[in-house]
């Protein structure tokens, strides 16, 4: 029995001496955990064996595979108690793991591998710097290698302490102590980079132990800045994590906002000097590459790493063609197939995303392929590269909306504005993105601070500006897209809100609300292809546009005729609104100018079409000449046709109030005598008859304009029909000082112009059918339909007013209290193509003179009589001359654009 007991106690005891082992493990473990924790580590022990030694779960092993006690009687007091320290460390190497490890986010993870990593740079080289210094000097040497790097661990061991206190509760003292910690680093690391330059060495050092020595010093200034660099990145999460707290740790050490903004730029400088430091610093680990070597390996990494940018760059640039190719060869081949076409219309701006999409992919890769080669200079270059990214989508964004503003608004848009429009995009863009480089800057170097905290409302300010000054130029645009998409009641809202100068800082608001009806207006584009989102679009359509106008036809008629005189020329001047179209003050410039000595051209003559607001311009510039530049203005309404000196010499002195007899000296002669004067000569093309002798009148005022006199601003308006005419009879535009020609109207300036005066009439407005059918999106809305309807008469007019009141007035039918507004036409051709040369030459005389009788017209075409008149009666018959009462003919306006094209291809008339 006994035998049995003592059999049982020995293999008891081997139990035991197992159990010690593991206590010995355990303590082992915890040795190096304290080891790393005081800073006693081995230089050799590198970052992955640290993180092995944190992450492991050795050492840790549940107590219960060790059984609750020994019944060797003998055992029990010692295998108790090795079980109870056992478990006592096993808890502390839990704890000591999760504390420094486990418990703690990837940032301070990462930051303890950093700083454990230069560690082993600055003890590494202390090694070679003892090994390679003659023994006689091997004392002073350790001794001042110890003094400097004191500090460093100092600050090493403080950081792996406080770190500890990050993975409980966090407190206020906490982040006191981190706060307090992060201001010293950062003196530190100035001290470093001022005793690197300014340190006394050992003296009497051989010269290559001293180049050991300023290269240690180097390291340390390198390992200072990593140390600060971390700590930051502990405050950026104290600062994210624990705003409250933060801000109360604050408060209790007196640091205020501003000097907190202070030690936050003073953390930008040291990540700026970190990658300065770091990409200098050369020292390798014995038996690693030779230092001159690997400093030309780097350089040839850098360049590779700049080759790479160069050739992501290059191929999104490629991208861009074939993208566009494959697109149109997909619409193309999948046009008849409804689905495919809409996912094809879907994917319309996919070649000009795709490059954009293509470089943020690359410059992720490039990362990545950066890291591993430790290009420390070229990986913060890849997060501004992505702000460049971001700021061609925001450009390109910018561009599409205002765009879309423009299309919504039915505003036609010339390859002028439009590249203007991407000038302004990429302004706007740049403005955006200006705070925000600056906060992806803050972001990199400090991460979450206070000066983050500002840059992101500085961001969302600029957003602000830089919208509210793109949409400034297209405001009124802005206004009729934004009604487009919203209900006809909340108009006068809109308008109110939105149009003002003053409520540029609210149109951004706006934008959601466009865009949101851009989507509708996407989904309704892409289901309106199919038969049940047609049918279901038609009912609601016909539910919308149920309406009943019946007028008896003798009321048609009177309101017709009462509805046209609001379009006339004889309304009075106060009681229509000026449509400005930005020519007056080109105009009035000159008078300027003249005005006050600092130009000697006193010639200016308007050409352009007729109706294309010559005698509304003139009529604006005597009124603005006389009331406030204070001058004295003649108008002179040129009878037709005043063709000869006599004639002009006549009508001319009679306006001036001289006798001109004598011709132009008689300017000259009564120089003295006169007041400034602006003279204003209408309809010049009523100065000659393209005639043998048919000259002299235009002659007369071109010498009277020669004459050197300084009192007299001459201000010529003439059809451009007779000034191509006479430039090509006198050469050039050296006639006058300086030829303006009258602009085509925008479509804004259009519709301005015709609702001003329908609005006086005080009718509402009713679209034909025709109008509401052919509207896809939307169909049925009137605001969207007026929008359509103008762009229709723009391009059918020219961009000629008088025109676009006259098809105005073709297009409408006036009921008792409404019009009716159909599709705006222009003449056919038609009637004009089988017309003979003869009447065709008759017909180009009466565009370049504008207005002839039949006598005029034989003398000027020398075609016989008979023939006028069959020319003159076949036009009438066709409708497009027509005969004043003082038997003048004139083209009808709505044709002249229509003959003028057919006489420039047949080269009857002069371009």
């Amino acid at each position: 029995m006994l035998a049995q007991d003592d059999i049982d106690c020995s293999e008891q005891a081997l139990v035991l001496k197992s159990l010690h082992q593991d206590v010995n493990a355990a303590e082992t473990i915890v040795q190096h955990l304290r080891s790393v924790v005081e800073g006693s580590a081995a230089a050799d022990a590198g970052t992955e064996q640290l993180e092995a030694l944190l992450a492991a779960r050795a050492g840790e092993q549940d107590s219960q595979v060790w059984p609750e006690q020994l019944s060797c009687a003998s055992l029990t007091d010692e295998y108790a108690e090795a079980r109870a320290q056992l478990q006592r460390t096993q808890g502390h190497i839990s704890n000591l793991r999760d504390r420094l490890w486990r418990k703690q986010p990837v940032e301070l993870r990462e930051a303890l591998l950093n700083i454990w990593r230069s560690r082993q740079r600055v003890l590494l080289h202390q090694e070679e710097v003892l090994a390679a210094v003659d023994p006689v000097y091997l004392a002073e040497v350790d001794a001042w290698l110890n003094q400097m790097g004191t500090p460093l661990a100092q600050q090493r061991r403080e950081f792996f302490q406080l770190q500890q206190g990050l993975a409980d509760d966090i407190t206020t003292k906490d982040i006191q102590l981190w706060i307090e910690l992060w201001r010293q680093s950062q003196t530190l690391a100035q001290a470093s980079a001022v005793s690197r330059r300014k340190v006394d060495l050992p003296e009497a050092l051989p010269a290559d132990t001293l180049g050991l020595l300023k290269q240690h010093l180097r390291i340390l200034e390198l390992d200072a800045l990593v140390i600060s660099i971390n700590l930051n990145t502990g405050r950026s999460l104290l600062w994210r994590e624990q705003g409250p707290v933060f801000e109360q740790a604050l408060d209790a050490i007196k640091i205020s906002h501003t000097r907190l903004l202070g030690l936050e730029a003073r953390a930008i400088r040291n990540i700026f000097k970190w990658l300065y430091v770091d990409a200098r610093v050369d020292f390798r680990p014995a038996g690693g590459v030779d230092s001159s070597l690997w400093r030309y390996l780097q350089i040839a990494e850098y360049l590779f790493g700049i080759v790479c940018f160069w050739a992501l760059a290059a191929l999104a640039r490629w991208l861009r063609t074939p993208a566009s190719n494959w697109h149109a060869e997909l619409a193309r081949r999948y046009r008849k197939q409804r689905l495919y076409h809409q996912v094809l219309r879907g994917t319309t701006s996919f070649p000009t995303l795709l490059p954009w999409f293509v470089g943020w992919i690359g410059l992720d890769l490039l990362k990545v392929l950066f890291t591993d080669y430790h290009l420390v200079l070229l990986l913060p270059l890849i997060p501004f590269a992505k702000i460049y990214i971001l700021y061609g989508l925001v450009a390109e964004f910018c561009s599409w909306m205002l765009h879309r503003i423009n299309e919504r608004a039915s505003v036609f848009l010339s390859d002028k504005e439009s590249s203007r429009i991407a000038r302004r995009a990429r302004y706007a863009s740049a403005i955006i993105l200006l705070p925000w480089l600056l906060q992806a800057m803050a972001h990199l170097t400090i991460g979450n601070a206070l000066l983050l905290h500002h840059l992101r409302w500085l961001t969302l300010l600029s957003i602000l500006i830089a919208l509210s000054v793109l949409l400034h130029r297209y405001r009124d645009e802005f206004v009729v897209a934004l009604q487009s998409y919203l209900p006809q009641q909340v108009d006068p809202w809109v308008q109110r809100v939105f149009a003002p100068r003053a409520a540029m800082l609210l149109r951004p608001l706006g934008i959601p609300v466009m865009l949101g009806g851009q989507l509708v207006d996407f989904c309704h584009r892409g289901l309106i292809d199919f038969d049940w989102y047609r049918r279901i679009s038609a009912r609601s359509f016909a539910l919308r546009s149920s309406q009943s106008a019946a007028e008896s036809g003798s009321e048609e008629s009177e309101a017709q005729e009462r509805y046209r005189r609001w379009f006339g020329e004889d309304l009075l001047e106060q009681k229509m609104p000026y449509i400005n179209v930005e020519l007056l003050s080109t105009v009035q410039a000159s008078v300027e100018q003249w005005q006050a000595h600092t130009s000697e051209e006193n010639s200016l003559l308007i050409q352009g079409p007729r109706g294309s607001g010559k005698s509304t311009l003139i009529e604006r510039l005597g009124s603005w000449a006389e009331k406030e530049r204070e001058l004295h203005v003649c108008r002179v309404q040129v009878p037709a046709k005043t063709t000869t000196e006599a004639q002009v010499t006549e009508l001319l002195g009679a306006a001036l109030g001289i006798n001109l007899s004598a011709g132009p000296s008689a300017l000259v002669a009564s120089e003295a005598e006169r007041q400034p004067t602006v003279v204003i000569i209408e309809d010049a093309q009523n100065l000659f008859l393209r005639k043998v002798g048919g000259l002299g009148g235009w002659e007369m005022v071109l010498s009277l304009l020669r004459t050197r006199v300084q009192s007299i601003f001459w201000v010529i308006a003439i059809s451009n029909s007779s000034w191509a005419y006479l430039r090509q009879v006198f050469g050039g535009d050296y006639q006058f000082s300086k030829v303006i020609k009258t602009k085509a109207w925008t479509q804004s300036e259009i519709r301005s112009l015709i609702m001003s005066r329908h609005q006086l009439s005080g009718l509402s407005l009713d679209y034909d059918d025709i109008l509401l059918s052919t509207r896809g999106p939307q169909a049925g809305n009137v605001r969207n339909v007026e929008q359509l309807y103008f762009n229709l008469l723009w391009d059918a007019s020219g961009g000629n007013p008088m025109q676009a009141l006259e098809m105005w007035l073709r297009s409408v039918t006036v009921r008792t209290k409404s019009v009716l507004v159909s599709l705006p036409q222009q003449p056919s051709s038609s009637a004009l193509d089988n017309l003979g040369a003869d009447l065709l030459f008759v017909y180009s005389a009466l565009m370049l003179h504008e207005n002839m009788t039949s006598d005029e017209l034989v003398e000027t075409t020398s075609i016989p009589e008979s023939t006028i008149r069959t020319a003159l009666k076949t036009a009438f018959d066709a409708g497009f001359v027509w005969r004043t009462k003082d038997r003048r003919y004139r083209i009808v306006p709505v044709w002249i654009p229509v003959l003028g094209r057919l006489l420039h291809r047949k080269n009857l008339l002069n371009e």
